[in-house]
């Protein structure tokens, strides 16, 4: 058969190439020669390898063999299984030319020369196909002659075996300048993001601040936008657990520095739940010791908060449990003229009781001074009980039904103040609520009763006019919203704005619920940033993300972080 001027100079450069490279060469009596590398020979056949591919002769047709040395035929059969073999096996032709003594640098210049075949065929590959390249480009680790280019295949193949990070390891052994060029260095940043993302999630938040350190290595910055949602998820991690000392100073301690205004938010927050449970679990010394040790010095007025609060259930605990003696001596720790009014009520309380239980029931004048004391120290409830009893006294019967007259003047004066307040803010139903509560004794006739009762019928006349109805529902439907968002019911609080927005948009509770909404939607934010929450929720009103007005620090941060996911 004919040969072509181009198969002709490719049969020759291919001679010229397996003669220099010093191959076997099988002399066939016909003259013929066979350059290449005997695979294998017995008593009845020779096999050689040739550029052509692989031919089988028989033993009784070859003249001689003419042997080349081992590492020629080695690349040269390294050369000819790249042409046709899976990544495995061009992994070991390689592994087996370095063990046949071939030059380590020429099989890097190979191994370089087809990287897109290794590379693209990694994702076509099963498991054990996987594991298979892994061990040869172990073997040349250990033999010493892995280049960066390796390490970057072997991260690719742990990549596709779902172990991120070695697959990071790799690419660190690579080194920077190994992962310099465009389309690599993209992939490798990619990939690093995506793993920082898992690490975060499954709480292994001193491998994913590894894996920033590496990042950083690629991105010049980049990665340092990554720390603040490391610390975040940390943070939410160790609230979920109830370990509020570590959440809080996560927070202030190492996210701080990063986003300070996303560092204060969920500061408030994690003090509003750990508040709640200090307070039911008897644990409020405990809290306000780690309040002291966290955010005081960079929240001073949010601590001193919570602290009051902290106060006024232990002190509430101590009174249930009536030692009012403790409670004194516990709200004592606060100054008189910086006590808040709760305090100051609470320390009235304990006084009271501290001082009736002093007294007993054997100086009838004595608890009839403590009534009058309690009368003019916002404490009537107490103040009646007390003068109730000395009603049966027959010297003080007269002073104490007096008295008690009095107190209780006194005190339908106060609601009928705040009955009025309430009608002037909208609030019908309390004002109704409020005339139905009031405490009057059979046959006794307040001054203020009959304007608190006109009153209340006015509430009623306003209720039962249609086009008022509206305001009040959306007002009861905002005040379930606004405690909803403060206890972190963020999707009920989420779900009652969207109602008065697509049902009562024109009433007043409608402009305070759009301006609640962008408070709800940067808490959805920040759960995603925790690794919380998949996704923030869609709308169901006409009001999108676009049009909830966010501007401050706080809002710049998150997406700041958002944008970097």
């Amino acid at each position: 058969m004919g040969m072509n001027g181009s198969s002709l100079a490719a049969a020759i450069a291919c001679l010229v190439a397996l003669s220099s490279a010093r191959a076997d060469v099988v002399h066939h009596v016909n003259g013929q020669q066979f350059p290449g590398v005997v695979v294998s020979e017995d008593e009845d056949r020779v096999v050689v390898r040739t550029s052509g591919g692989q031919v089988t002769l028989p033993r009784s047709a070859i003249v001689r063999i003419d042997r080349g040395d081992g590492a020629s035929n080695a690349i040269i059969d390294l050369k000819t299984t790249l042409k046709g073999a899976n990544m495995p096996g061009g992994l070991r032709a390689i592994v087996v030319a370095h063990e046949a003594g071939a030059d380590d640098a020429e099989l890097n210049d190979i191994f370089q020369g087809h990287e897109g075949f290794f590379v693209g065929s990694a994702p076509g590959l099963d498991p054990r196909q996987h594991t298979d390249a892994l061990v040869h480009l172990e073997e040349m680790e250990n033999a010493g002659f892995l280049s960066p280019k390796g390490e970057i295949l072997a991260a690719r193949i742990y990549l596709e075996l779902e172990d991120g990070l070695k697959a990071s390891d790799a690419l660190s052994r690579a080194g920077p300048e190994a992962l310099q060029d465009g389309e690599t260095s993209q992939w490798a940043r990619m990939f690093l993001k995506r793993l920082v993302r898992q690490l975060v999630q499954e709480g292994q938040y001193h491998e994913a601040v590894e894996q920033i350190e590496r990042l950083e290595l690629l991105a010049n910055g980049e990665a340092a936008i990554h720390l603040p949602m490391i610390y975040l998820a940390e943070a939410a991690r160790a609230r979920a657990a109830r370990d509020y000392e570590k959440a809080l100073s996560i927070l202030v301690g190492n996210l701080w520095p990063h986003s300070p205004e996303i560092a204060r938010n969920r500061a408030y927050l994690t003090v509003r739940e750990m508040t709640e449970w200090a307070s039911r679990n008897g644990r409020e010394q405990d809290a306000r010791r780690w309040i002291n040790r966290t955010i005081a010095p960079k929240m001073p007025m949010a601590a001193l908060s919570a602290g009051y609060e902290l106060y006024s259930s232990e002190a509430e605990t101590l009174l249930r449990g009536q030692r009012p003696e403790q409670a004194l001596e516990l709200l004592g720790q606060i100054p008189a003229e910086e006590r808040p009014e709760e305090l100051a009520t609470l320390w009235n309380r304990a006084e009271f009781e501290s001082r009736q239980r002093a007294i007993g029931r054997t100086d009838p004048l004595a608890l009839f001074e403590l009534a009058q004391w309690a009368g003019e120290n916002d404490l009537e409830r107490h103040a009646l009980m007390l003068l109730h009893e000395l009603q049966d006294n027959d010297v003080l019967k007269d002073a104490a039904r007096q008295q008690s007259q009095l107190i209780k003047e006194r005190r339908d004066l106060m609601q009928l103040e705040q009955a009025i307040d309430y009608y002037e803010a909208g609030l019908m139903n309390e004002v109704i609520d409020l005339c139905n509560r009031m405490d009057l004794d059979e046959g006794r006739e307040s001054p203020h009763q009959k304007e608190i009762r006109e009153l209340a019928e006015l509430a009623r006349t306003e209720l039962h006019i249609a086009d008022e109805q509206k305001p009040y529902q959306a007002e009861a439907f905002y005040q379930q919203a606004e405690r909803a968002y403060f206890l972190n019911r963020t999707d009920e609080s989420w779900a009652l704005i969207d109602l008065i927005l697509r049902k009562f948009p024109d009433t007043p509770a409608a402009e305070r619920s759009a301006e609640l909404l962008p408070d709800v939607a940067r808490q959805f934010e920040l759960q995603l940033l925790e690794g919380g929450r998949l996704e923030i929720p869609s709308f169901d009103s006409a009001v999108s993300h676009a049009t909830i007005r966010r501007s401050d620090k706080l809002d710049r941060e998150i997406r700041r972080l958002l944008d970097a996911m």
